[in-house]
């Protein structure tokens, strides 16, 4: 009877430390899995951080590359519309000198014989004359 009741006690000893052996095993299994998660959770974190720090940049650049076009298609309009004044202003002061002269050689200027006989270049010639004149 006692051999009995000591073979029971050592059984129950024995079924409780492999419970406790095995409730240790679930821990560590357990705390595994947790570590494995935060540590995905982390790179999945970074991740994104990572690609909307790229599309930040990427806007960026578009929106820079976007102000450049712009800064070049105005300067190009200034630019253009400078010349156009320019030559509004040539226009005047040519009309000026025929009228001015009084019709000598059919209302022809000397400078616009000159550039003639040079050909179109000519009145670029005389153009940058008068551009150079101006500065």
């Amino acid at each position: 009877m006692v051999d009995k009741k000591k073979n029971e006690e050592e059984e129950r000893k024995m079924e409780e430390k492999n419970r406790k052996k095995e409730e240790k095993k679930k821990k560590v299994e357990e705390m595994k899995k947790k570590k494995k998660k935060k540590k995905r959770e982390e790179e999945e974190r970074k991740r994104k951080e990572d690609e909307e720090k790229e599309d930040e940049d990427k806007k960026k650049e578009e929106e820079k590359k976007k102000r450049e076009l712009e800064e070049r298609k105005r300067k190009e309009e200034e630019k253009k519309m400078q010349e156009e004044e320019e030559e509004e202003e040539e226009n005047r002061e040519e009309e000026e000198r025929k009228r001015g002269r009084g019709g000598e050689e059919c209302g022809r200027g000397k400078e616009e014989d000159e550039g003639e006989e040079e050909g179109e270049g000519g009145r670029k010639k005389m153009k940058e004359k008068k551009v150079e004149e101006k500065k």
